[in-house]
C-alpha cells in the first residue's frame, strides 16, 4: 500500500468490469502471499502447485461463489504472473493491471501466450430522442454471477465464457418515466453468442411465465406486457439486449 497506494489504485477505473480486475487482483496477490507461507512448511513452491482454483474452492467451499472465485481467480493469475515474472516484479502488475475480469480470469491473454482481437467499439450507440445517462461495461465474471443467480455454476460458466466485449448503457426521455436499458455483447464466436441467447431466453421465460406474450422470430424474440417489454436480437457473434415500459 505504501509503495503503490492502493485506495488510488481501485479509484483509477472507469468500469465495474475493470474495478473488479484490480480489486481481485490485490487479493489475489494476498491470498498467494498466504498460500506460500503454508506451502513454505511443506517444502512447496506456489508456482510449482497445481491450479489454485481447484485447491481454493475446496477451501473455501462455505463461502459465496463471489468471494472463492474472485479470490481463486485473482491467486491463479499471480501464480502464472510468478511464473512469467518472479515475486520480485509482481509490482509491475499495478503499473499496467489488467483491464479486465476477462484477462485475470484467462491470464494467458494478459501474459501475451494467447493473442485477443480487437473489440467493439461501444460508445456511438444513439437512439432519436433518447438521452444516455449511465453507460457500463460488467463483463465475463459480473455476467457469470448474474447468471448463477438463475442457474448451476456449470450452466452458468458455459453460458458467459466467450464474452469478448459488452456494453449497459441506460437511456431516458422527458415523457418516459421508466428508462430504457440497452445491453449489448460481443462474443469470441456464434457458437458462443448463441449459448448465451439460450440461457437468456430460458430465464426470460422463467421470469413472465404466463404474464406476457411472446413473438419470436429467427434472430429475435420480444416478451410484452401491459406494463413492460424485454427484446432480445441475434446477428452472428452480436447480442442485443433491450427493456423498457415501452419499446
Amino acid at each position: 500500500d505504501r509503495a503503490i497506494g492502493l485506495e488510488n489504485f481501485l479509484k483509477e477505473q472507469k468500469y465495474l468490469d475493470q474495478f473488479y480486475a484490480r480489486q481481485f487482483l490485490m487479493e489475489g496477490e494476498a491470498t498467494a502471499v498466504m498460500l506460500q507461507l503454508i506451502f513454505d512448511k511443506q517444502n512447496k513452491k506456489l508456482e510449482e502447485d497445481e491450479d489454485l482454483l481447484l485447491i481454493i474452492k475446496e477451501k473455501l467451499s462455505g463461502y459465496s461463489e463471489l468471494t472463492y472465485s474472485g479470490y481463486a481467480h485473482g491467486a491463479r493469475f499471480i501464480q502464472e504472473a510468478i511464473k512469467t515474472l518472479g515475486w520480485q516484479k509482481l509490482d509491475a502488475l499495478y503499473k499496467k493491471p489488467p483491464q479486465a475480469m476477462k484477462e485475470l480470469m484467462h491470464p494467458e491473454i494478459y501474459f501475451g501466450k494467447k493473442e485477443e482481437t480487437k473489440k467493439m467499439d461501444w460508445s456511438r450507440p444513439v437512439f432519436k430522442g433518447w438521452h444516455k445517462f449511465y453507460q457500463n461495461s460488467l463483463g465475463e465474471f459480473s455476467i457469470r454471477m448474474w447468471l448463477e443467480r438463475f442457474f448451476d455454476k456449470e450452466e452458468a460458466e458455459i453460458a458467459a465464457e466467450g464474452l469478448k466485449s459488452d456494453e449497459i448503457i441506460l437511456y431516458s426521455r422527458e415523457d418516459k418515466i421508466e428508462p430504457l436499458t440497452i445491453f449489448l455483447t460481443e462474443w469470441e464466436s456464434t457458437e458462443e453468442a448463441h449459448e448465451f441467447w439460450n440461457a437468456y431466453q430460458k430465464l426470460q421465460d422463467k421470469k413472465w411465465k404466463d404474464k406476457a406474450k411472446k413473438q419470436e422470430e429467427k434472430d429475435y424474440i420480444i416478451w410484452y406486457s401491459d406494463t413492460q417489454n424485454d427484446f432480445i436480437a441475434l446477428n452472428q457473434n452480436l447480442l442485443l439486449i433491450a427493456s423498457s415500459a415501452k419499446l
